[in-house]
């Protein structure tokens, strides 16, 4: 039998916490065939990208690997120092980062991006480089002018597919897609995806991937290996996968997954419906919003649109990755302006659409989590210094005792356990599943009337995407809370939401209860979005 591509060879990890180490990634042992898709799946912290970071020999600090071996053709990577490991990485081995703003350089635009990477490894003058980067981004979907732009003109789609652009540019022998679809709607993830598969053929790359998305790659994968704790507790064969697995951690991802079509599962998310008669909390009319481009006419992102969220009620408002989801949301949230149409709160009218400037009651009242957690928390912050500034700003609590425990009580909120430890990491310190329940914990230290969610489900693992989604809907009923919940998750929006709002190209093309979208759709790109979301059985 061949020699593997990769084998890993009882692999350790440990983050050094204080005096003592922590043992996170423990003994694990796995190999990747030539050409092979291996799907690696666990809830957040499983120390699944740990170990990838490992492999690549990009664990920051204070991660270090205590044991163990992998091998890459042959050779041992945790041997090679410098510019051994240097010239591997993006020519033989790539990866694919889940935080794509993070993984972009915001002074470089994304042509000068792939000008370093190509350049870095080759003697391409700048004019190949950038031929070579059209075609790149022409394979992902992207069209040229994105070039031109820095990473936070992009939406979170646009830049995860730059990202995806960048990993395949030196046609590598092996590379590690770490949740590389979560910032992607389901249309564009199935193109991307069907083009790394069909590039794979052509090319004869293998692929590393890890996901939350497990009806995704069932699909895609040939093995699966499930994590828990630290430590690989199956491999299964994709037909074995299909039929549930073995162990019970298998099982249980399984049991979470949602379905977009066919009858509801009442246990899955209990909730009670908002009365569509409910008082009107939040009116947005004629919303207007362009961008302007280094190049080109501006980007009409956000046109014309009008929407109404009761009290109570959680409104999802769906659509591909630059449809304007995202604007539409911040505007609301007065983080960016708008150029024009008009916003009112408990019938009160919003002024100056073309400020962000109000009142700090608004900013209580009106919170948002982010895509993209990491971005949105300090990294010289603890996490209890991060919840201490908002309940004191806002009056929540006073004096250090009682700041601490509403800070321990949203974390418990959120489920985040053990709260009192929480406290005193660290953001780099948590997985990404861990930063983005941190900023919803956050959010909720305001009792705002109003949650903006955009994707703050998209790092978290099946069985903690539905918890937290439970809590939040627990929240929403205990408090009388709104929610707008951007996301390209349709069917987690089947189950969390009274309302969906599909847009597409900065327009609003269909709304209404959350069963006639899912169900009946009646706008093509609805119809569309539905398919691509509608995917093969697993049994749980």
């Amino acid at each position: 039998m061949s020699e593997p591509l990769l084998r890993i060879e009882d692999l350790e990890v440990s983050y050094v916490d204080g005096s003592a180490l922590r043992q996170v990634v423990k003994g694990i042992s796995l190999s990747v065939e030539k050409h092979e898709v291996l799907g690696v799946v666990g809830q957040s912290g499983s120390g699944k990208s740990t170990m990838v970071k490992a492999i690549l020999r990009i664990l920051p600090p204070p991660g270090v690997i205590t044991n163990g071996a992998v091998y890459f053709k042959g050779n041992n990577l945790l041997d090679a120092e410098g510019e051994a490991i240097r010239s591997l990485r993006w020519v033989d081995l790539s990866i694919v980062m889940q935080s794509a703003l993070n993984a972009l350089n915001p002074l470089l635009t994304i042509g000068d991006h792939f000008v370093d990477t190509l350049q870095q490894h080759g003697t391409q003058s700048r004019a190949e480089c950038l031929a070579a980067a059209r075609d790149l981004i022409d394979q992902v979907r992207l069209p040229e002018r994105v070039l031109a732009s820095h990473p936070h003109m992009l939406s979170g789609g646009m830049r995860q597919r730059v990202c995806i652009a960048l990993a395949l540019a030196l046609k590598p022998d092996l590379v590690f897609l770490d949740e590389c679809t979560t910032a992607l709607d389901v249309i564009v993830e199935r193109e991307i995806l069907d083009e790394m598969l069909a590039l794979r053929e052509k090319l004869g790359f293998a692929i590393l991937a890890i996901t939350h998305d497990l009806p995704l790659l069932a699909e895609i994968a040939d093995r699966v290996a499930i994590m828990a704790d630290g430590e690989v507790v199956e491999v299964a064969t994709i037909d074995e996968f299909r039929e549930g697995g073995r162990h019970p951690e298998c099982q249980r991802l399984l049991s979470e997954l949602p379905n977009v079509s066919g009858p509801i599962r009442p246990d899955l998310l209990p909730r009670t419906l908002t009365a569509p008669d409910a008082e009107l909390l939040l009116e947005v009319r004629g919303l207007n919003k362009s961008f302007p481009q280094p190049s080109g006419p501006p980007v009409h992102a956000v046109k014309d649109v009008s929407l109404q969220i009761r009290r109570g009620e959680t409104v999802a408002l769906i659509g591909e990755s630059g449809s304007g989801k995202s604007t539409t949301s911040r505007i609301i949230a007065r983080l960016i302006a708008g150029d024009s149409g008009h916003l009112s709160l408990d019938g009160e009218p919003i002024r100056n659409i073309r400020s962000t400037r109000c009142p700090r009651d608004y900013r209580r009242r009106v919170q948002m989590v982010f895509q993209d957690p990491f971005a949105s928390l300090n990294p010289v912050y603890t996490i209890g210094e991060h919840l201490a500034r908002p309940i004191k700003r806002h009056g929540v609590a006073k004096g250090r005792e009682a700041i601490r425990k509403k800070s321990i009580e949203l974390l418990e909120q959120v489920e985040l356990l053990p709260a009192e430890e929480i406290l005193g990491r660290f953001p780099h310190e948590l997985s990404g599943g861990q930063q983005q329940r941190v900023s919803i914990a956050r959010s909720l230290a305001m009792t705002p009337d109003l949650l903006i969610t955009d994707e703050p489900t998209s790092m978290l693992d099946l069985p903690i995407r539905m918890g937290l989604l439970r809590t939040l809907n627990r929240i929403r009923e205990e408090r009388g809370m709104s929610i707008l919940f951007v996301s390209h998750d349709l069917a987690a929006a089947r189950y969390f939401s009274d309302r969906i709002i599909v847009m597409q190209g900065g327009e609003i093309v269909e709304s209404g209860r959350t069963e006639d979208i899912t169900q009946s759709p009646k706008h093509p790109y609805t119809i569309r979005l539905l398919h691509a979301a509608s995917r093969p059985k697993l049994e749980s």
